[in-house]
């Protein structure tokens, strides 16, 4: 598994953050508990993603827009792993929201708007 990079950097795909704690999708789909989270998926390069968001999983696109706003797509890395992630978080996090890459309000508010469209993606999903 990849090194996990500083909170706040560009994701590096080593997936850490989906093998120790879970999303607000992996609590809908599969409930509390689940770790690694089931979706957790490596490809032959050692490279994570997030199999809710395979094409042919799920094809709605509020479906895959409601997905992303819910695993953090496109803030960097948000997993806080020890002392260094923890500094950083301190540091990072108020210029990520000001720049609106962590901005809570925007993200509960497109939450909101798409929570409908979770629950139809664990209906097909069947669990």
């Amino acid at each position: 598994m990849k090194p996990k990079p500083l909170f706040g950097d560009p994701c590096n795909r080593c997936g850490r953050c989906c093998v120790s704690s879970q999303c607000p999708v992996s609590l809908i789909v599969f409930g509390r508990g689940a770790l690694p989270c089931p979706a957790l998926k490596f490809d032959l390069a050692g490279n994570s993603s997030c199999g809710m968001l395979d094409p042919e999983v799920v094809t709605d696109p509020d479906a895959r827009a409601a997905i992303e706003v819910g695993i953090g797509s496109g803030i960097g890395c948000d997993a806080v792993a020890g002392k260094a992630d923890e500094l950083v978080h301190d540091l990072r996090w108020p210029a990520m929201r000001d720049l609106g890459l962590a901005n809570v309000e925007t993200l509960s508010d497109r939450a909101v708007m798409l929570v409908d469209n979770l629950r139809e993606l664990r209906r097909l999903l069947k669990v």
